[in-house]
């Protein structure tokens, strides 16, 4: 018999016993959650509803929102290289390197990544059957292949209306630039189309990415860093030359390549790229990226607060590097490269907010900040957690992970379209409107990555595990033998008219294939189910939301 709350609780005291050098914080982390967020996850049905549109909670009234309405509204095509090519338009200028806002561009960056949005439209083309939205998410793929390239380095933004491309966003004053950062996480979304989306196109896209790859070994420093900008001649700057925490990027996207290209030279390389963030980033905790120095909290790049004791940090640098260590892990199967990405996790949430602030008006739970000199709420990037977190809790079992990465995948929407609430950490306001990619878009797209596996309830049988996902609250889980007992609560969009029943998807884990199972929902009735059709299908209840 195993109960969903009968995992041991952390006491405060336990917060000062010894602990491995350097890793006491992953007890404060957990701690946190467990004494703060978990809680508060469980008391937060409405999570996701919108401040501003509070009709918008459920899955699929985003849904509507972001593949129905907005990205519609966003999208643009054009012929490109004898093929028709399209884009969602994020409508930005940084630093007034334009003289206005395009009309219609694409963006392929670390934050604003067209490609990544195009992934979770196609998903949920797939999953409506929809083949006019899936041709319109793969053009967005046609266009980011259709990038000039210079033995290798491409470029990453494109503007419509005069076909123009520029090889770097501009955030760091070097737009003249090749920025590896961009060009790597553009070349990781790449393989995941081939790998997921379109594997007729695979050897395409290798053909591609090989020469960027190549390019990539080219540079690497001894150390195993990957320089950050490369100038025309594709010679590394200066600046984040010898150190950068943006190597884990491109560490993240040689492991990917190593594997379509099924080369093991390129997983070296990537590994070589982790060895570095281990042994100069770690010990002091210098996650360096462009957005720690040259984005809106900018500062020297030798800049080092005395008082703390602390060099800045931002997290966008940290998401990668765990990512990069779950794709070393998941390629070599040695529990290393796991047990090191789980330490960068846990330092990663502490910047994930763990409580609903009182003089906020959005719920804030599971959102993130951006670095540790900067004040942000709920920044888009916690949308890049949530898929992060869902893998780590498949490969750890580790609760906490499976709640936080629910709570982060649902943040986002409580201030779409926003990319972030109270900017300057106490004005309870919206913040800037920087476009569908770090908003509305990026967000549904994890939630379409996420939803095969959680539909709107999840249940580990195994484990004896169970959260709620989509406006509703797993309250308790037994399992005795093959008996599945759920308490189960749902919320549910305002209306004008009386409560109507909500049906809602369970899907399971861990279940025996041959065994029969006997589900209760709230103490109802039992219905006898066969594990194949749980783990294949899932089982759809019906459920009477709380008022």
């Amino acid at each position: 018999h195993r109960d969903l709350h009968s995992f041991p609780t952390r006491r405060s005291s336990d917060l000062a016993s010894a602990q491995p050098e350097r890793l006491g914080y992953r007890k404060v982390s957990q701690f946190l959650w467990e004494k703060f967020g978990s809680p508060a996850l469980k008391q937060s049905m409405d999570l996701q509803r919108n401040i501003r549109r509070p009709e918008l909670l459920l899955f699929d009234d985003w849904r509507t929102e972001a593949w129905t309405r907005y990205a519609n509204e966003k999208y643009w095509e054009t012929d490109c290289g004898g093929a028709r090519c399209g884009g969602l338009t994020s409508n930005r200028n940084p630093w007034g390197i334009w003289d206005e806002a395009p009309k219609a561009d694409a963006w392929f960056n670390s934050w604003f990544q067209n490609l990544r949005t195009a992934y979770g439209w196609y998903l949920y083309a797939q999953r409506t059957n929809n083949p006019e939205m899936k041709r319109k998410a793969e053009q967005v793929l046609n266009l980011a292949l259709s990038s000039p390239q210079h033995n290798g380095a491409f470029s990453t933004i494109y503007l419509q209306d005069t076909h123009t491309w520029f090889r770097d966003d501009g955030w760091a004053g070097f737009v003249d630039d090749y920025h590896t950062f961009c060009m790597s996480w553009t070349g990781y979304w790449m393989l995941r189309w081939a790998d997921d989306l379109v594997p007729a196109r695979k050897a395409e896209i290798l053909a591609f990415l090989r020469p960027y790859a190549d390019l990539l070994l080219k540079v690497q420093q001894p150390t195993g860093c990957i320089p950050s900008w490369l100038d025309e001649n594709l010679k590394p700057r200066g600046e984040f030359r010898d150190f950068n925490a943006e190597t884990a990027g491109s560490g993240l996207f040689l492991a990917r390549f190593s594997q379509g290209a099924g080369d093991a030279k390129y997983l070296s390389a990537a590994i070589r790229a982790q060895e570095f963030i281990a042994a100069d980033v770690l010990p002091r905790q210098r996650w360096f990226d462009f957005e720690t120095f040259l984005s809106c909290a900018r500062k020297p790049l030798a800049f080092y607060d005395t008082w703390t004791a602390q060099y800045p940090q931002n997290n966008l640098s940290q998401i990668q590097a765990v990512q990069a260590y779950f794709e070393i892990y998941r390629l070599t199967g040695q529990k290393q490269y796991l047990e090191k990405g789980e330490q960068i996790v846990d330092y990663l949430l502490l910047t994930q907010q763990v409580w609903n602030h009182p003089l906020l008006s959005p719920k804030v739970l599971g959102g993130t900040t951006t670095q540790n000199t900067d004040a942000e709420w709920s920044d888009a990037r916690q949308c890049y957690l949530a898929n992060l977190l869902l893998d780590y809790y498949n490969a750890t079992g580790r609760l906490d992970y499976l709640e936080r990465a629910v709570a982060a995948a649902r943040s986002g929407f409580a201030v779409a379209p926003w990319e972030n609430w109270a900017h300057t950490g106490h004005i309870d306001e919206e913040a800037s409107l920087t476009g569908f990619h770090w908003g509305t878009g990026s967000e549904m797209a994890s939630v379409e990555m996420m939803s095969g596996f959680l539909g709107d309830v999840f249940v580990n049988v195994e484990r004896g595990q169970g959260v709620g996902f989509n406006a509703c609250t797993l309250d308790k889980l037994q399992i005795s033998g093959t008996t599945i007992a759920i308490s189960l609560r749902a919320e549910q969009p305002a209306t004008p008219s009386s409560q109507p029943a909500r049906r809602l998807l369970v899907r399971f884990a861990g279940i025996d294939r041959t065994a029969k199972y006997k589900i209760v929902v709230n103490g109802g009735d039992a219905d006898s189910v066969d594990g194949e059709e749980l783990l294949s299908q899932g089982r759809w209840i019906t459920l009477i939301p709380s008022n």
